[in-house]
């Protein structure tokens, strides 16, 4: 048994435990009220990966950083100095407490983030990552369909949490991109489960009826065939016939409001999100032109509005902090993008964290806000910090499954 722990000890670290928490952790204890009527879980786990989080930050606090942390940093400040004066000049009633933005923005977003930078490269392992995060997400996607109410599918669910939509749909499309990737990695009787665990992720997306993960997950799809050709799973003939029965499935269910909320925004005037974001829009760039030095207030305040944040993370920026803040925003995303583009061109070995990276990066740029988006930032963390090594690329990422490969995982032998 000792022999076993030693052996787990050199493959995982603190680290990996930390970033798949990271990653995942919180969707796992959004479970818990369905079952235990309680909140305690979530907070629990929140203190668990801020505590990591600092104990990262004080263990390699002499870890020399790179211009692009300072500046991320330097955005963070700008931003917490401007919700001070939003929160004690302009006086706005906002929906929750005040405690609640400064803590959510510190602890959950903020320090987790910067963490990343402190973390030694060569100490993380990312396939052990890949699978903790799947299989995070596997038992959030299983447990959701499972338990969930079916009698109102025709309205947009979220299961058995109490999520926004749009945040459980991320997860499904989340977990159907890794079971592409994890197919690549894994032989036998790991098949059927990568093809059935993709189906689920794709389920969870429809029943919430988010156009937005659904658009963007084809879009990863469509990418990883550009780059990679035509995966590995879509070529099993468990998937093929998986993929006829989910076809006939979607096509004897009718009653999704997915459907429904496709066909109105592409072809009628009555789709109300459509109608909310154009009026969010107008909003904002108003607001953008009477404050554009300094920026105004944080969230969106009107009587006919329900949603109070843009759903334009660079124009919240510039909304929130004026155009130095608009700037700063503009050229952490620009680096972040940049470096997404070299992972892509060399076609990097963990290139699995630069698609849930875009995925984040696209869907949170247009769908949340700046202060709760600690998804976005964590993975922009990660690819900003460069943590995945630079040195390792697949002349084919199909060539991950032979046995000859030299990028085999030493945990999935």
């Amino acid at each position: 048994m000792l022999q076993r722990w030693n052996s787990f000890r050199k493959v995982v670290s603190i680290y990996d435990i930390t970033i798949i928490l990271m990653l995942s952790g919180y969707f796992l204890s959004a479970l818990t009220p369905y079952f235990l009527n309680t909140n305690s879980i979530n907070y629990i786990e929140r203190i668990v990966v801020l505590s990591l989080s600092g104990y990262i930050i004080f263990k390699n606090k002499y870890v020399k950083q790179t211009y692009i942390f300072y500046i991320l940093l330097l955005f963070f400040i700008l931003y917490f100095l401007n919700l001070c004066v939003d929160f004690f000049k302009y006086h706005i009633v906002y929906d929750k407490p005040i405690y609640h933005y400064f803590g959510y923005l510190i602890f959950i977003s903020v320090i987790p983030a910067l963490s990343i930078f402190f973390i030694p490269k060569e100490k993380i392992n990312w396939k052990f990552i890949l699978w903790g995060t799947w299989f995070s997400l596997g038992i959030f996607n299983v447990v959701n369909i499972l338990f969930t109410d079916y009698s109102n599918i025709s309205y947009r669910i979220s299961g058995i949490t109490s999520f926004w939509p749009i945040i459980y749909a991320q997860v499904g499309v989340s977990f159907s991109i890794l079971s592409v990737f994890l197919y690549e990695y894994l032989k036998g009787k790991w098949d059927i489960i990568c093809i059935v665990s993709f189906y689920m992720g794709l389920f969870s997306c429809i029943i919430t009826g988010s156009k937005g993960p659904l658009f963007f997950f084809f879009v990863l799809l469509f990418l990883y065939i550009i780059l990679f050709g035509i995966p590995r799973v879509f070529k099993n003939v468990y998937f093929i016939i998986s993929s006829i029965l989910f076809i006939l499935f979607l096509f004897f269910n009718s009653d999704f409001s997915i459907y429904h909320r496709i066909y109105d925004f592409l072809f009628t005037n009555n789709d109300a999100s459509k109608q909310q974001r154009m009026e969010i829009l107008k909003y904002t760039i108003d607001s953008i032109k009477e404050h554009f030095w300094q920026g105004s207030n944080m969230f969106i305040k009107t009587k006919t509005l329900h949603s109070t944040y843009p759903h334009n993370l660079f124009l919240e920026s510039i909304m929130t902090m004026g155009v130095i803040g608009g700037i700063l925003f503009l050229f952490i995303n620009i680096k972040a993008i940049y470096s997404v583009f070299l992972y892509l061109k060399i076609k990097h070995q963990e290139v699995w964290v630069v698609f849930l990276f875009l995925q984040y990066f696209f869907q949170t740029f247009f769908s949340l806000s700046l202060y709760s988006s600690e998804g976005y930032w964590i993975l922009l963390a990660i690819i900003l910090s460069k943590k995945i090594r630079n040195n390792q690329k697949y002349e084919n990422l199909n060539n991950i499954r032979g046995e000859t490969s030299v990028h085999k995982s030493r945990i999935y032998k």
